[in-house]
């Protein structure tokens, strides 16, 4: 059985705040409280995200919609897979780096709804206007127009090495936190 526990932890001397696991209402309460801690002072804020499978997107949009509104810069570290939630909040670095032999993985949702007619009508607008929100926050964090996002996650699952994130933009460079950021 795969260990889904979570952890996130805050360094206020390296203004550092390391996420790993799956992104929930735990953690996203965590990260919460430690980046409006950091965001208390001046000084860039450096977030790191170790091998998250994802999460709860309900969840993330919060955080992110926190990190892309932050008056103080946003420096993003990867490393090792992250996918779905964890992978679009890396994206909201106002610099973001990469360590090899990491990726990211971007796709479509699940969804559970009841089996009612009307419920799925009332739900396909939001999903249609959600996924070209996401298909335009794509764009704005990389080199390709949202039709080439869109394009590729109606395909299936988006999965991009540290090589590929640096061509599209996704990634600036190739980088590992160290004990000064």
């Amino acid at each position: 059985m795969e260990n889904t526990e979570s952890t996130v932890r805050l360094d206020e001397g390296t203004r550092r705040i390391l996420i790993a696991g799956e992104i929930d209402e735990n953690t996203s309460t965590d990260i919460l409280q430690y980046f409006l801690e950091l965001e208390k002072s001046d000084g860039a804020i450096n977030i790191v995200f170790l091998a998250s499978p994802g999460g709860s997107w309900d969840h993330g949009l919060g955080l992110l919609q926190l990190f892309l509104n932050s008056e103080n810069y946003i420096n993003t570290f990867l490393l090792g897979p992250n996918s779905s939630t964890s992978a679009m909040l890396y994206l909201a670095g106002d610099s973001r780096y990469i360590s090899p032999r990491s990726s990211l993985m971007f796709h479509y949702g699940s969804l559970e709804l009841d089996d009612t007619y009307k419920e799925v009508i009332n739900y396909t607008e939001l999903a249609k206007k959600e996924l070209e929100e996401d298909h335009l926050y794509l764009s704005e964090r990389s080199n390709k127009p949202p039709a080439y996002w869109k394009e590729m996650l109606n395909k299936g699952n988006v999965y991009i090495d540290t090589d590929r994130s640096l061509e599209l933009g996704l990634a600036h460079e190739i980088k590992l936190p160290s004990e000064k950021s």
